[in-house]
């Protein structure tokens, strides 16, 4: 066993940071497969703390907690004594290693996703690991009052890929934003953008209009499906391509010999 000493005299060290932190300028770094971190005093959070504990780790993830855990032969072993122990940090609300924030081309841009402008080399990355954040939600900023899409990760530093860093299991969820940022001149935090006109809306009023008629639009694009696929289950020839929108009813149109047809056909999903 390869034992090694911090030399800090306090720390709070998040055991899935320490297993998965390489050097920043070499990601490709090989990890042990077993890491035990002996000596320190455990926070659990839920059930209390573990004066003198052991925690080992197999891949990246934790094995084992306790006082009387037994350390693996071949483990990489961190001696803690004298320091504090923690689960790692989770960053509700981040900006972490987006190449974009914010889509101002639109009001409603619920059709963007961070996880398309996630870049994983960014050495913030790195360094949030370093301060024992090991999970944060990546949002969408709050230029619209309804942004796009956020990106729950887990930080794995390393990792080529955006994919890679996807929290498994995690709810989805959407940036929405009220108050002044959305109404700001120009648009978004920061304040007036360029010298151009002042971005729709401009109002809290705006702002809430915004959101309502989203809602609005949505529900009547909802209606129209479910109408669709009763009249589908009940044998009725629907095609769910050419579709336009007409107070919720698709129709199709078309000119032949003069004369106008209309064909009732589905909504198109996107």
């Amino acid at each position: 066993m390869f034992a090694r000493r911090f030399s800090s005299a306090f720390f709070i060290l998040t055991c899935l940071a320490l297993a998965a932190l390489g050097r920043p300028l070499a990601q490709t770094r090989t990890t042990p497969s077993v890491v035990a971190i002996r000596g320190g005093t455990i926070l659990t959070v839920t059930r209390g703390a573990i004066p003198n504990g052991t925690i080992v780790l197999r891949d990246g993830k934790i094995a084992a907690v306790g006082a009387t855990v037994s350390i693996p032969a071949g483990a990489d072993v961190v001696d803690a004594a004298g320091k504090f122990i923690s689960p790692g940090i989770i960053d509700c609300h981040s900006h972490i290693a987006a190449d974009s924030i914010n889509e101002g081309g639109t009001t409603v841009s619920s059709m963007t996703a961070i996880e398309d402008v996630f870049d994983p080399s960014d050495i913030d990355v790195y360094r949030d690991l370093a301060g024992g954040v090991t999970t944060a939600n990546v949002l969408h900023g709050s230029a619209n009052p309804i942004g796009g899409k956020n990106y729950v990760i887990k930080l794995r530093w390393g990792k080529a890929r955006a994919e890679e860093f996807a929290f498994e299991g995690a709810m989805p969820g959407i940036k929405f934003a009220l108050g002044e940022n959305p109404k700001r001149p120009g648009g978004g935090a920061g304040g007036r953008q360029g010298t151009g006109p002042t971005r729709y809306p401009a109002t809290r009023m705006g702002v809430e209009y915004v959101i309502r008629d989203a809602f609005t639009r949505a529900k009547a694009y909802q209606k129209d499906w479910q109408e669709y696929d009763r009249r589908r289950k009940a044998g009725e020839d629907v095609v769910p391509r050419g579709a336009t929108f007409s107070s919720n009813r698709w129709w199709k149109s078309s000119k032949a010999s003069g004369s106008s047809t209309r064909t009732r056909i589905a909504p198109t999903r996107s």
